[in-house]
């Protein structure tokens, strides 16, 4: 298997479990403020509990620090190809 193949394999499989095993949050608000906590992570279809929501910020985070990896180790392997 080419290193190629196997770069845009695991982009492919942590892009799937990035958006498959999400971050959750919690945001209770009262009248004078809001209080944002982490629930971890856990399944899209099984929430940690009834209040949480997903952390949309951490996941398109966490699938730009993926995409800019992987893009440079792709890039660092063409290049190896190429010399």
């Amino acid at each position: 298997m080419s290193w190629t193949r196997l770069i845009l394999i695991t982009y492919c499989a942590l892009f799937l479990s990035i958006l498959l095993y999400v971050p959750w949050k919690v945001e209770v608000k009262s009248s004078i403020l809001t209080v944002k906590r982490t629930s971890g992570y856990a399944f899209l279809w099984n929430p940690p509990h009834r209040l949480a929501r997903i952390d949309k910020e951490k996941i398109l985070l966490e699938l730009v620090i993926v995409t800019a990896l992987l893009s440079a180790a792709l890039v660092a392997v063409r290049r190896m190809k190429l010399s």
